[in-house]
């Protein structure tokens, strides 16, 4: 945000060099700034008299132990329960990104809710793999987690058309493809097509497995490729 606003004139940029005094003269004033793009990416021109003198702390997905945790014991009272194909199924397709993972748990708690006290259903107090399956199939889903996906969309769109391109070329491939596969399909130099690739990599949207590289989260690729459909 504060980016945005400097871009549009409404803050200048010697505003960061008044957050950089402000914390190099009072001990107690911290400030945690937060967004999409790295370090590294963000001490270039204005940005650069903060940066200076700040900790980076990347955070990135939860561990397995981590997100069954969140999964299975929201609170401490928590009655529903999992079974074992259901929270594999939900490690596998958000890669344990906990905004995903959240917003899936809530609609699977939602739709126990409306189908034992609105539908009258009678159903074990446990969630499945097809409940699961319902929720990341409905086009519900993708519009509530919009945020998400969009974010990561715009975030690779905003530099140039490679990383898009990119990912528009992987989403029909479930296991992915080789760096030469991905080459071949392309119209970019090596160059291009490595600087690309290695900013994707870096912002956890892909990853190589063996020599193929493919979407870090399942749901993400899933997203693309309906983005394509229409």
């Amino acid at each position: 945000m504060i980016e945005k606003a400097i871009n549009e004139k409404r803050i200048e940029a010697h505003f960061l060099e008044y957050l950089r005094g402000l914390i190099h003269t009072y001990s107690w004033f911290i400030i945690t700034l937060a967004g999409l793009h790295l370090l590294e990416e963000m001490s270039r021109d204005y940005w650069n008299p903060l940066f200076l003198s700040v900790e980076p702390i990347l955070v990135s997905f939860l561990s397995d132990k981590a997100t069954l945790k969140l999964i299975t014991e929201p609170e401490p009272n928590f009655p529903l329960e999992y079974d074992k194909a259901a929270l594999t199924e939900i490690l596998k397709v958000t890669y344990n990104q906990p905004y995903l993972v959240q917003r899936i748990c809530k609609t699977l708690v939602k739709n126990f809710n409306e189908q034992t006290f609105e539908a009258a259903i009678q159903r074990e107090k446990k969630i499945t793999r097809s409940d699961v399956q319902t929720v990341i199939e409905s086009k519900a889903f993708f519009r509530d987690a919009h945020a998400y996906f969009s974010g990561v969309w715009e975030q690779a769109a905003e530099v140039d058309e490679v990383q898009p391109e990119i990912l528009k070329t992987l989403a029909p491939a479930p296991d992915g493809l080789t760096r030469s596969e991905l080459a071949a399909q392309t119209v970019f130099s090596n160059n291009e097509l490595d600087d690309a690739l290695k900013v994707l990599e870096n912002h956890d949207v892909l990853k190589k497995q063996g020599d193929r590289i493919t979407y870090t989260v399942e749901l993400m690729q899933r997203w693309v490729r309906n983005k394509l459909q229409g």
